[in-house]
């Protein structure tokens, strides 16, 4: 979650507890697509700034029906670990504090959601993906322990 200030905290939900780690000031988002895209891709570019380029890939679009779903929005994977990321973006905030507690609150669940529904497809499909370094690899999907992680980017997040 990032403050507005420049601080952005990582926020892990365990067993019986939650955990916070700030992170440092964050970079602007790239302006020359969606808030929502942009956000997408800071987020698996720092991932693969933080030592991990042969381990974060690219999302994949696969076919369901009629329609083509995303299969997480970064997936990280080493060796037979993996994380589904899901970025959510607060495009025009206001300054009402509910009115945001419950944007936190609904984009949360969304990304909870989607993250979950890539999990399921992940543990029955192999799949193949891009990774930072632009190596196309084979990801044994079954064969992975899977987590999911939900990134908010807010410019200014209310008390939740």
């Amino acid at each position: 979650m990032h403050n507005g200030r420049g601080i952005s905290h990582l926020i892990v939900e365990g067993d019986d507890r939650v955990m916070m780690r700030t992170v440092g000031r964050v970079s602007d988002l790239a302006e020359d697509v969606s808030q929502g895209t942009a956000a997408e891709d800071a987020s698996r570019h720092a991932a693969a700034t933080w030592s991990l380029p042969d381990f974060a890939f690219k999302s994949i679009i696969i076919d369901k029906g009629q329609a083509q779903r995303e299969v997480g929005d970064t997936l990280i994977v080493s060796g037979a670990d993996g994380l589904v990321v899901q970025v959510k973006s607060r495009v025009d905030a206001t300054d009402r504090e509910e009115r945001e507690a419950n944007w936190v609150t609904k984009n949360a669940t969304k990304g909870i959601r989607q993250a979950s529904g890539s999990i399921r497809y992940l543990a029955t499909n192999t799949i193949r993906a891009t990774n930072e370094r632009k190596d196309e690899l084979e990801i044994d999907g079954p064969g992975t322990r899977w987590l999911s992680l939900v990134i908010l980017d807010h410019p200014d997040v209310p008390e939740v």
